[in-house]
């Protein structure tokens, strides 16, 4: 039983360190031939500054949708576009529509006490 035991546990060993070799040193994938443009804007919204990215496709419809992706803690809209590796604005090409990337209204690495 020990036997049986300790051989699942260096084959979990051997998946895990395979699986950290694959994700670490694998090239990172190719950005998608985008068609559009992205702009970094600012919004005023109750005198609270809002920034975000937005990717526009070319000749982009009058009713076309738009997306808005929003990103987890501790990242911004920009990360979050990166992360993805630009894929929304790719499947905004293919689709017609129009990709937002906000920023949070706080700042990251502040305390609670430093927040407004």
């Amino acid at each position: 039983m020990m036997h049986l035991l300790l051989a699942g546990l260096a084959l979990l060993v051997v998946f895990v360190a395979l699986t950290a070799f694959y994700f670490l040193y694998s090239p990172p994938p190719e950005p998608p031939q985008l068609k559009g443009s992205i702009t970094k804007e600012v919004l005023d919204v109750q005198g609270r500054s809002r920034t975000y990215q937005a990717y526009i496709p070319r000749s982009l419809p009058v009713d076309a949708a738009l997306v808005i992706l929003l990103h987890g803690t501790s990242q911004t809209g920009g990360e979050i576009r990166k992360w993805t590796n630009s894929e929304f604005d790719a499947l905004a090409d293919q689709n017609q529509f129009a990709v937002v990337y906000p920023d949070g209204y706080k700042e990251v690495g502040m305390t609670a006490a430093g927040r407004a």
